[in-house]
C-alpha cells in the first residue's frame, strides 16, 4: 500500500486499484509509477484436479504477491507472452517523454488485483485546438491486461478516474474517436518488438499533431482583411470571365462556392463559432463547404475549375486550403 499526497490530502493507494487521479500541480512522477508496480505477472502450470500438470496449458500469477490473493489471472496456451506493466511504464518514459517536452502523467495505476496496468498521460490543454479560444485537453491512454484482452495504446480525450472512464477512453484509442490512431497488440512473443513500433508511431503522431497546432495558433494571430479574403477566393475558386465563357457550369460551381465561403465568414456557423476575424477563422470559412458539399448536377463540365486539390479527398483538400490560407495571410 502507498501513500501519496495531493493538495495537501494524503491518498491511501492500494496496488490492486486504480491511482486516483492526480492534479497536475502534483503530478506522478515515473518513480511512482514504478513503485505501484514493483511485482510481476508470470506463466505458471496448472493442473487438473489429480494434480497432474497440464501441458501447453498456463495460467498467470503473481510472482510477488503483494495482495493476500493469489488467485489465478487467467488460463493461456504457450505461446501467450507475459508483458509487463514496468515494460509498458519503461516504454512510456525512454520514448514518448523525452520526445513531447510538457507531457505529464496524470493518472496510473492496476485494476483487477494487478492483472491491468493503466497508464494516462496529459498532453496540455493547448494540444489540440476547437475554434479560437476553445481547446481540448488531449491525452495519452496506455493499457495492459495481463489475463485477457491486448495492449493498447493511443490517444483519447476522456480523463480515467474510475473503470467507466477507462472504459470509454479505451474505446475513444480504438475506434479514433480520440483523434489518433490507436493500437492494440496481442500478448505474443513479439510484443515487444510491436509495442515499441507503436509507440514509436504515437511520438510521431503527437508530434506532428504538436506542430500543426502551432501552425493554427499563429494563423488565429493573423488578422484578415477583404483583400486577403479575396485574394485568397481568386486562388481557390477562380471565377473568370474566361472560365464562363468556356465552361458556364464550372463558373457558377465556382461563384456559388464563393457565395458559401462568404457567407460562413460574415453569418454562418463558422461566424458563429469564430468571434475574431483572423486567418484560421478563414481556413474553416472556406472548409464548410468541403464538409458539407452541395450536389452537382450529373454530367456537369467541371473542367473549367483550376483548382485540382477540391476534388481530392476531404484531407487534401483542406490541407490544401490551410496552406493557401498560411501563405496568402502571410
Amino acid at each position: 500500500m502507498q501513500h501519496y499526497k495531493e493538495n495537501d490530502t494524503m491518498l491511501t493507494i492500494h496496488p490492486d486499484r486504480l491511482i486516483k487521479s492526480w492534479t497536475l500541480k502534483d503530478a506522478i512522477t515515473p518513480e511512482d509509477v514504478r513503485d505501484v508496480f514493483d511485482f510481476k505477472l508470470t506463466k505458471a502450470p496448472c493442473y487438473d484436479f489429480t494434480g497432474r500438470e497440464i501441458p501447453g496449458l498456463y495460467h498467470i500469477q503473481k510472482e510477488e504477491c503483494i495482495t493476500s490473493t493469489i488467485m489465478p489471472l487467467g488460463g493461456f496456451g504457450e505461446e501467450y507472452t507475459v508483458f509487463q506493466h514496468s515494460d509498458m511504464l519503461d516504454l512510456i518514459t525512454s520514448r514518448i517523454m523525452p520526445e513531447l517536452p510538457g507531457v505529464k502523467i496524470e493518472t496510473a495505476g492496476t485494476l483487477e488485483n494487478g492483472a491491468t496496468g493503466i497508464i494516462q498521460l496529459s498532453a496540455g490543454k493547448d494540444f489540440k485546438i476547437t475554434g479560437d479560444t476553445s481547446p481540448n485537453e488531449s491525452r495519452l491512454y496506455f493499457s495492459n491486461p495481463i489475463g485477457g484482452g491486448s495492449l493498447v495504446m493511443g490517444f483519447c480525450v476522456t480523463r480515467c478516474v474510475c473503470e467507466n472512464t477507462i472504459a470509454i477512453a479505451r474505446r475513444e484509442v480504438l475506434d479514433g474517436t480520440g483523434k489518433g490512431t490507436g493500437y492494440s497488440i496481442k500478448h505474443t512473443a513479439n510484443i515487444d518488438v510491436y509495442a515499441r513500433a507503436a509507440i514509436a508511431q504515437i511520438a510521431e503522431q503527437a508530434k506532428a499533431t504538436k506542430t500543426m497546432q502551432e501552425r493554427i495558433k499563429a494563423l488565429a494571430a493573423k488578422k484578415v482583411d477583404a483583400k486577403t479574403i479575396k485574394a485568397t477566393l481568386d486562388e481557390i475558386f477562380p471565377a473568370t470571365a474566361e472560365m464562363a465563357d468556356k465552361s458556364p457550369a464550372a463558373y457558377t460551381w465556382a461563384l456559388n462556392k464563393r457565395e458559401e465561403v462568404i457567407t460562413q465568414w460574415e453569418s454562418g456557423e463558422t461566424a458563429a463559432t469564430f468571434k475574431a476575424d483572423n486567418a484560421w477563422k478563414l481556413v474553416n470559412a472556406f472548409t464548410f463547404p468541403i464538409f458539407n458539399p452541395p450536389k452537382i448536377a450529373k454530367g456537369a463540365d467541371l473542367s473549367g475549375v483550376r483548382y485540382d486539390g477540391l476534388f481530392g479527398d476531404r484531407a487534401e483538400k483542406v490541407a490544401n486550403i490551410f496552406n493557401a490560407v498560411e501563405r496568402i495571410a502571410a
